[in-house]
């Protein structure tokens, strides 16, 4: 009898426990195996830093706010100095030279799908990052075209480069919005709620790479909708079905920047239809970044999937979004909020679990012949246990990218203090 009412006890406050150490942040040594930059280093001069938010090459002009907020995309040309497109490149190498553990999980479980490889929580992990977020002007340029009195940093803050070879083997996203997987919506529909700023680091061309958006103002979401053509989540489905039957919409809608060039910004909202496509990286592996700020408009949402970003901690559904998760950059930095970056252990397993369940998604509706490819690319990183540090030097005979030894590297990271 008394066996009968221990046995119950003993569960109920296991699983008590069990649910308190979920809403634990993880330690600080778990943190350091699994995101820490271990030989992260600065890439802004201290005085520069001192100034606050430096301003872009030139002044975002009144047409360009007007056609961001209306098409919720516009094209920047030359707005970041030589020297800022310079401390961006710095950026991508001490991401790529110093990976964590999740960089490596991201590229596996997102970008390998099409031969791209991606390092995720800029801001939060690099030392370079931060320095960034404190004194870009990307941040000015974001606050201009958001009207906001506050920003904050909000994934996806990427480095993002391709190492696919000659020959349409890198495969695609796909039409798609960024929106499905990122918790953040808009709070009114005619002010947008979030910025993200394609920053290409080296030239190339529609030839090598192509990144291609579809206009996204009132009218022609509306004209989509009709034609049941609407851009959702990552669905390599409606990707051929708008292909297939909306060919005249994507000539009517598409915004295409062909040619790639540094010190341009390729700007879109976190519900803008976009698509990326590597063709033929072999000569500089087409490096990018991807910054993304949210503004006043912004609040947080858990109608999405987690896309193997853990930042769900510290929220309240239909609130300004917080923390460490979403740190403020403007007007300037909050001390606390840039602690290093522990999210619950609930909330690492549960990215893991619902970023599985995304990572279905796109398949589900196309056939195995269409899906073994993406599956065959993820399989050949993995067996190659593929890292690349793409090369910066814009006049440089030598190859797009060398390879890191992530055994080596990690194994130096746990020898070393």
């Amino acid at each position: 009898m008394k066996l009968n009412i221990v046995i119950p006890f003993v569960g109920l406050a296991s699983a008590g426990l069990f649910h308190l150490i979920l809403k634990q942040p993880i330690s600080l040594r778990l943190h350091n195996v699994i995101f820490r930059r271990r030989g992260s280093q600065s890439c802004v001069p201290g005085e520069i830093l001192r100034q606050g938010h430096a301003q872009p090459l030139r002044p975002i002009s009144d047409e360009e706010k007007l056609a961001f907020g209306r098409d919720r995309s516009v094209i920047l040309r030359d707005v970041l100095s030589e020297e800022w497109v310079e401390r961006l490149q710095l950026l991508m190498l001490d991401a790529y030279q110093h990976p964590n553990f999740w960089d490596v999980l991201y590229s596996r479980m997102v970008g390998n799908f099409y031969s791209a490889q991606k390092s995720v929580l800029l801001h939060q992990t690099s030392i370079c990052g931060k320095e960034i977020a404190q004194s870009s002007p990307t941040v000015t340029i974001a606050q201009q075209l958001l009207d906001a009195k506050e920003v904050r940093s909000c994934e996806p803050n990427i480095a993002l480069m391709n190492y696919g070879q000659p020959g349409n083997t890198s495969g695609t996203t796909g039409w798609h919005t960024d929106q499905k997987y990122m918790p953040v919506r808009r709070t009114r529909s005619d002010r947008a709620h979030v910025v993200r700023l394609w920053i290409p680091l080296l030239p190339f061309t529609e030839n090598e790479l192509i990144f291609q958006m579809l206009n996204d103002s009132h009218a022609a979401r509306n004209e989509r909708e009709e034609r049941a053509l609407s851009v959702g989540g990552s669905d390599y489905f409606m990707h051929n079905k708008l292909i297939q039957q909306g060919a005249d919409i994507i000539d009517k809608h598409l915004v295409r920047p062909m040619n790639y060039r540094p010190g341009d910004i390729i700007v879109f909202t976190g519900d803008a239809p976009h698509l990326a496509q590597g063709i033929n990286c072999s000569r500089n592996s087409c490096p990018r970044l991807i910054l993304s700020y949210s503004g006043d408009h912004a609040e947080f949402t858990d109608q999405h999937f987690r896309a193997y970003l853990p930042i769900n901690d510290n929220q309240t559904v239909g609130s300004n979004v917080q923390g460490s998760q979403f740190p403020r950059v403007y007007p300037s930095l909050i001390p606390w909020e840039w602690a290093p970056f522990r999210p619950t252990y609930g909330e690492i397993i549960a990215t893991l679990i619902d970023g599985a369940k995304a990572g279905t998604k796109p398949f589900a509706r196309v056939s195995i012949t269409e899906t073994l490819p993406y599956l065959g690319r993820v399989y050949s990183a993995f067996r190659l246990g593929m890292w690349a540090v793409p090369n910066m030097a814009q006049e440089n005979d030598g190859p797009a990218f060398e390879k890191l030894s992530l055994w080596r590297h990690f194994v130096s990271n746990i020898v070393k203090p």
